[in-house]
């Protein structure tokens, strides 16, 4: 399902290359500065900087709304905004509040009362619906919050086009100190780990860089055990932060590669590499600040 956020999100990256005059600039950057109240609200940590980043840039966002339409009112949710910043400090990150978790568990009741089509006593029967339905995720909670995979195959390490890197960095791993070409592996084609999906070209931040987040492009799995998989990675090189996108530019190395464990990711959520129809190269789009 998309939503607005989405939406607003890959906006950039969808009709960012038709704003080029003045006029369209002016308005443009009334979005951006949305993005960017954005990507500080819904990030998952916070420091006192971070936080006046946030009221600066909300201000600011308020400022130009009503320079480029005098005629209109901000809305109520224009001065909730104001009040992000004093419920950060008092409760944490917004995450962890807004209602949009509610929504999501509120629309499970409304499809199946449309499902069962009978008003005769709903609440019980939502309620039996609900009980079974929550039976089933206790007894796989273990899925949850653990790995779960697709399906396993053995493969050869020769089997890997970069089987000489692979080989140099499984070795740091006690299981695989002596690994060579004919030491077979397991491998599989996805990944779910506390709930996040990882695929093949799946993008992951996964360290700091000294200036730019460190982004790598899933190439394939290699599990080490029922708890522990290895993710081989494409090193991605963010050349620069383009804002008129608010997005990443970044180049896909050829031939670096780096096995990280999925448990040792910067952060869990999985991105995708990204192309405007007219612009050149491929652009990150993150959810938050990193």
């Amino acid at each position: 399902m998309i939503t607005a956020s989405h939406l607003i999100r890959f906006l950039p990256m969808l009709v960012g290359d038709m704003v080029a005059t003045d006029e369209q600039l002016k308005y443009w950057d009334l979005i951006l500065k949305l993005l960017e109240c954005m990507s500080l609200i819904f990030c998952r940590k916070f420091s006192e900087s971070t936080i006046q980043k946030l009221h600066l840039c909300i201000i600011e966002h308020h400022h130009l709304f009503k320079e480029l339409f005098p005629d209109h009112r901000l809305l109520p949710k224009h001065h909730l905004m104001c009040h992000y910043p004093h419920i950060i400090r008092q409760t944490g990150p917004l995450v962890s509040l807004w209602t949009m978790r509610f929504e999501g568990k509120h629309n499970y009741f409304v499809q199946i009362a449309n499902h069962i089509r009978n008003i005769r006593n709903i609440c019980y029967s939502l309620a039996m619906r609900h009980q079974q339905y929550s039976s089933h995720m206790f007894k796989n909670i273990e899925f949850i919050d653990g790995l779960k995979t697709d399906k396993i195959d053995s493969v050869t390490l020769s089997e890997f086009s970069e089987s000489f890197d692979i080989i140099e960095c499984l070795r740091l791993y006690s299981e695989h100190v002596d690994c060579n070409m004919e030491t077979q592996v397991f491998t599989t084609r996805q990944i779910w780990y506390r709930g996040y999906n990882y695929k093949c070209n799946y993008v992951v931040y996964y360290e700091i860089g000294s200036v730019f987040p460190k982004f790598g492009v899933i190439s394939d799995f290699i599990l080490l055990d029922e708890e522990r998989c290895l993710l081989l990675l494409k090193e991605v090189v963010v050349e620069y932060f383009y804002r008129h996108l608010f997005a990443y530019k970044v180049i896909v190395t050829k031939g670096c590669f780096k096995l990280v464990d999925v448990k040792d990711l910067f952060i869990h959520e999985s991105m995708e590499l990204q192309q405007n129809c007219k612009l050149d190269g491929l652009y990150v789009i993150s959810r938050y600040l990193l």
